[in-house]
């Protein structure tokens, strides 16, 4: 499908939610009208730039696991970060495949269309398509907001707990998203908290954002 025809799709002639993809950016990846510098449009040049900012933060949070300033972090706390690094790492291939493969990956979108199939015999069944259509439609929206739901307790978790204990002038390392130590010593840690809860808001959200628009 060339790309200008992709302007003409709407919710109600494909079969995933494409009214969603555009409004949450995430078809941008594959294709946009707008303004491109080396061949990229700005939307993709933002999530390559994201991604990479994301990426260093965490290879500098990995880096310094090992470090005498972490020696208060638990064996959980070591299996957990792993889980996580692990998925973010993940969503990064996925991303940088997409965008390596939008091309064909906007192929995708023409083979969804409820009216791409025009022999005899399939239109004769089109109706099962149209009410699956709309069944798969309501519970992606409300798989989207189920998984946001659970997201952001996820990201105010560590504010929350921070208000009600005072880890500022503890040896206890201070509760984050990922749990990154960053090789600064626990009452640093705790004392410039909001810092590295920022610097972990980066390749978090990324992460949950691509997993989670890849899985819908």
């Amino acid at each position: 499908m060339k790309p200008h025809e992709m302007d003409n799709l709407n919710g109600q002639n494909i079969l995933i939610n494409f009214k969603l993809f555009k409004q949450l950016q995430f078809y941008q990846i594959f294709h946009s009208s707008g303004m491109k510098i080396i061949g990229w449009n700005i939307h993709q040049l933002f999530y390559i730039v994201y991604a990479l900012v994301g990426l260093c933060i965490e290879c500098y949070g990995i880096s310094t696991l090992f470090s005498t300033n972490c020696k208060f972090l638990s064996y959980t706390d070591y299996v957990l970060i792993s889980y996580g690094t692990s998925n973010m790492f993940l969503s990064y291939w996925k991303l940088f495949k997409c965008l390596k493969d939008r091309n064909r990956l906007l192929d995708l979108f023409e083979i969804a269309q409820l009216n791409f199939l025009t022999s005899e015999k399939c239109a004769k069944y089109s109706k099962i398509l149209y009410k699956h259509s709309d069944k798969n439609l309501k519970f992606t929206n409300y798989f989207l907001i189920f998984s946001f739901m659970v997201i952001i307790q996820w990201f105010i978790f560590p504010i929350v707990i921070n208000q009600i204990i005072n880890f500022e002038n503890s040896n206890v390392r201070a509760q984050n998203i990922i749990n990154f130590c960053f090789g600064v010593s626990a009452q640093t840690y705790n004392k410039y908290f909001l810092i590295f809860y920022l610097l972990e808001i980066v390749p978090a959200s990324i992460t949950v954002y691509i997993l989670l628009m890849m899985d819908t």
